[in-house]
Parts: structure tokens; sequence; C-alpha cells
């Protein structure tokens, strides 16, 4: 079954935007996915290669394009920011 035939997604994003404070269904999932790229960032060295692939990102270029889009910061910018001395691989 699809989604879109049980819940259409103006209807989603209505519900989400009235649960909410006006924010839509992509705004939660983006702000949720930036959350979960953050914590694998700063807690595990997993290298950017293998967290673009557990978050299901095509490849890492576009994890980084991603979260620099969300964040304003590249993943670098990120680490220097947070004070994290990282073994990730950019590569």
């Amino acid at each position: 079954m699809r989604i879109n035939s049980v819940f259409p997604p103006r209807y989603l994003s209505a519900i989400t935007r009235q649960a909410t404070t006006n924010k839509s269904a992509k705004d939660i999932i983006d702000s949720h996915l930036i959350l979960e790229i953050k914590v694998l960032l700063t807690s595990t060295n997993l290298p950017i290669q293998e967290i673009a692939h557990r978050l299901h990102f095509p490849d890492q270029s576009y994890l980084g394009r991603y979260f620099k889009r969300y964040t304003q910061e590249s993943l670098t910018e990120y680490w220097q920011r947070m004070g994290i001395h990282t073994n990730h691989e950019l590569t």
C-alpha cells in the first residue's frame, strides 16, 4: 500500500502544521535528519561515506551539500566549531 493513497501529501502537511509551530512535514523530517547527522558526526568515528550510506544519501558529497544547505556550515566547519578532533574520512 502506498502512503499517498492513505495520506495525501497536502493532508500530511496540514496535520503537521496544526500539530507543530507551523512546520511542514518536510521541515520536520529535515530537522530530524540534520540532528541524526550531527549525532553520528559527534558520537562516532564512522567515515562520512558510511554515514551517507546509513542515512540513504546517494553519496558523501550529497550529504555534505545537504548538511551545508540546512546548517550554513560545512562538515569540517561544524567539527571545528564543536571542537571535535575527528578521524572521519572525507574522501
